[in-house]
């Protein structure tokens, strides 16, 4: 699986963020990160396809999703963007 590294506002403390299992064929999950309120799932030509409110140790459903290659987004407080990742969908 695919990860990433993203800092905290204010501070310089890196946490490492996984998005998995990927690629993912009916849902995926997060490792548990505090920082992250929102998850949005876009197509590649940018159209948000589903949008999650982010909760320790759920499942979210991408099985309703064509095949492809989608950008989660996760987003923190203020919906600032704090990172995106590709998620492969089979």
């Amino acid at each position: 699986s695919d990860r990433l590294s993203i800092k905290r506002t204010g501070g310089s403390e890196s946490v490492e963020l996984r998005v998995f299992p990927n690629p993912a064929t009916m849902y995926f999950s997060l490792s548990d990160n505090e920082s992250v309120q929102g998850i949005h799932v876009y197509n590649l030509v940018g159209r948000e396809m589903k949008n999650f409110i982010y909760e320790k140790n759920q499942k979210y459903s991408v099985e309703d999703l064509p095949k492809g290659i989608y950008l989660v987004q996760l987003r923190g407080k203020d919906e600032k963007i704090l990172a995106t990742q590709r998620l492969s969908k089979r």
